[in-house]
C-alpha cells in the first residue's frame, strides 16, 4: 500500500499517494506535522493552526516566491520570450509583500467586493440558467464540460472585457497560464507558452484602450479607473494583474463546483437534506470547499530561520501551506473526513487562504457556487452518476483537486 513504510520515504508527488491523500494527512498530523518532501526539499505545514499562523505572518513567510518555481532558473526563458513578444510579466498580488501588495490589493478590492458581487447576482443567475438550458432536455450531461466550465467562464470573462463569443479563447488562455505550475516544461514549451500569453496581452490591451474611451459597468473598467488615493497601474502591472485574474477566473470555481456535486452524489443523504432545506445552500458551499479543497496549497519562502513544532526550517526555504491538510485537521474539525452540510463552523476552512493575502475573488466564487447549485437542485431531480468513474476519480496533482470527468443523468424537474 502507498502509505506503508517510513513516512520520510513517502512521495506526495506520486500518483499512488494521491489516491490516499487524506490517509496520508492523518499520518502527517500524527507523526510529522511539518514534513520535508524527499524529492523537492519543500517543507509542508499540515496543521490548521500552523498554516493559519504562517499565512498571517508574511514577515517570516514571504509571498515573494520566484516566478515559475517548478521550472527553477529556466523560468527566465519564459520571461525573456514574453518581454520580447509583449510586456514584461511582473510579480503582483499574491507574489508580493507589503507595501507593494497593499497597493495592488487596493486596486483589486475596488473591483472584487461584496457590493459589486451583489450587483452581479442577477446576471450570475441568468448565466446559470442559460448553462442548464443547453442540456436540460437531454436528461444527461458531462457536468464539467457542460456546466462547471461554461458557467464561471461566462461570468468572469464578461467582467474582464471578453465578448461572449470569446469564451473558448478565454479558457485556452487561462489553461496556458497554468502550465508553468503543472510540471517541468522543456525550453521550447516555455517559449511557446510565453508567445500565447503575449497574444493574450495584446488582446487585453485592445480591451483596455476601448474601456478607457468607453467605460462600462465591469471589472476591467473599474480596474482602469483613476484612484486619487492610489498610484495608477502601469501597462505591465495592469497586464500582470489581469493574468492573475484570467488564470484564476474559472479553473478554481470549475473544480470546486465539480467536487461539490461529486460529494452530493456520493452522499445522497446530504443531497436529500439540501432539497428539504434550501437554506442550507451557503453552509453546503463552505463544507464542500473544506472537504474537497480545490487549490491544495500555496507556496511561501522563509525570510529567516524559523522553528515549528521542533522542526528547523532554514532561511530561503520553500514552504507549502497545505490548505487541504489543514481543512482535514481533527483538532479543528471533528470527524474531518465526514461531509456534513449542517456542520457548525464549516466556513472556518482555509480554502481561500487567510490573512492579508486571502483570495480577493472569494465573494464572487461563493456566489457562483450558491447560485449554481440552487439552480441545479431546482431544475434537476434524481441526479446520479451517468456511469462508474475511474478509481481514483481525481487527476494526480500536487496543486489542484481536479476530477477527470463527471458524467451525470437526471430527471428534468
Amino acid at each position: 500500500m502507498a502509505l506503508e513504510g517510513r513516512i520520510e520515504d513517502v512521495d506526495l508527488l506520486s500518483k499512488d499517494i494521491h489516491a490516499h491523500m487524506y490517509e496520508f494527512y492523518d499520518r502527517l498530523h500524527d507523526e510529522r506535522p511539518v514534513y520535508k518532501m524527499p524529492t523537492t526539499g519543500i517543507y509542508m505545514l499540515t496543521r490548521y493552526d500552523d498554516v493559519r499562523a504562517a499565512l498571517g505572518n508574511p514577515e517570516v513567510f514571504s509571498n515573494a516566491v520566484p516566478f515559475g518555481p517548478l521550472q527553477g532558473k529556466r523560468a527566465q526563458i519564459y520571461l525573456d520570450e514574453l518581454a520580447k513578444e509583449g510586456w514584461p510579466r511582473l510579480m503582483v498580488l499574491q507574489a508580493t509583500d507589503r507595501p507593494e501588495h497593499e497597493r495592488y490589493r487596493k486596486h483589486l478590492d475596488r473591483v472584487f467586493n461584496a457590493k459589486r458581487v451583489q450587483e452581479l447576482a442577477l446576471r450570475i443567475q441568468e448565466v446559470a440558467d442559460f448553462a442548464v438550458d443547453q442540456f436540460i432536455d437531454r436528461g444527461e450531461c458531462e457536468f464539467i464540460k457542460d456546466f462547471t466550465i461554461p458557467f464561471p467562464s461566462i461570468v468572469v470573462s464578461e467582467q474582464l472585457g471578453f465578448d461572449s463569443t470569446e469564451i473558448e479563447m478565454f479558457k485556452a488562455w487561462s489553461d496556458n497560464l497554468a502550465l508553468l505550475n503543472r510540471g517541468i516544461m522543456t525550453d521550447d514549451e516555455m517559449r511557446a507558452a510565453a508567445k500565447v500569453e503575449a497574444e493574450m496581452q495584446h488582446h487585453i490591451m485592445r480591451i483596455a484602450k476601448d474601456r478607457r474611451k468607453n467605460p462600462r459597468n465591469d471589472f476591467v473598467s473599474r480596474l482602469l479607473e483613476e484612484d486619487p488615493d492610489n498610484a495608477p497601474l502601469t501597462d505591465a502591472e495592469f497586464l500582470s494583474v489581469m493574468a492573475v485574474l484570467v488564470a484564476g477566473g474559472y479553473g478554481t470555481v470549475t473544480n470546486a463546483m465539480a467536487n461539490a456535486l461529486y460529494l452530493l452524489l456520493t452522499h445522497p443523504d446530504q443531497m436529500a437534506k439540501m432539497r428539504a432545506n434550501p437554506d442550507l445552500i451557503r453552509n453546503f458551499v463552505e463544507e464542500a470547499l473544506r472537504v474537497e479543497t480545490s487549490v491544495l496549497h500555496i507556496l511561501r519562502i522563509t525570510k529567516r530561520d524559523v522553528e515549528i513544532r521542533g522542526t528547523a526550517i532554514p532561511k530561503g526555504s520553500f514552504v507549502s501551506m497545505r490548505f487541504s491538510a489543514a481543512n482535514h485537521d481533527a483538532n479543528k474539525f471533528p470527524c474531518p473526513h465526514m461531509f456534513d452540510v449542517e456542520r457548525p463552523g464549516a466556513s472556518a476552512h482555509l480554502s481561500f487562504g487567510s490573512g492579508p493575502h486571502i483570495c480577493p475573488g472569494r465573494v464572487l466564487a461563493r456566489q457562483e457556487m450558491a447560485s449554481g447549485f440552487s439552480t441545479i437542485l431546482r431544475r434537476m431531480s434524481r441526479i446520479e452518476f451517468g456511469r462508474p468513474l475511474d478509481d481514483p476519480p481525481f487527476e494526480p496533482s500536487f496543486n489542484h483537486r481536479t476530477l477527470k470527468e463527471l458524467p451525470i443523468r437526471f430527471t428534468k424537474a
